[in-house]
């Protein structure tokens, strides 16, 4: 009918239902921390470059525009 289990077999098997239920909470850790950090990176606005930054303060770029003739 029933097997009858010796305490080492039962520790093994609440042993290694410990060890998983340890390693899903770290990798739902991990992954909420993914999550987290991939969050932030998309509401912040992306940092302009030089450049860029340039260019919007000082308005349009007239370097490579054509001379303009009269």
């Amino acid at each position: 009918m029933y097997r009858s289990v010796d305490l080492a077999e039962q520790e093994t098997v609440m042993s290694a239902s410990a060890n998983r239920e340890a390693r899903q909470a770290e990798a739902l850790r991990a992954n909420l921390a993914r999550r987290k950090a991939q969050s932030r990176a998309r509401s912040e606005p992306s940092p302009q470059s030089p450049e860029t930054e340039a260019a919007s303060t000082t308005g349009p770029d007239t370097k490579n525009a054509p001379p303009v003739s009269e």
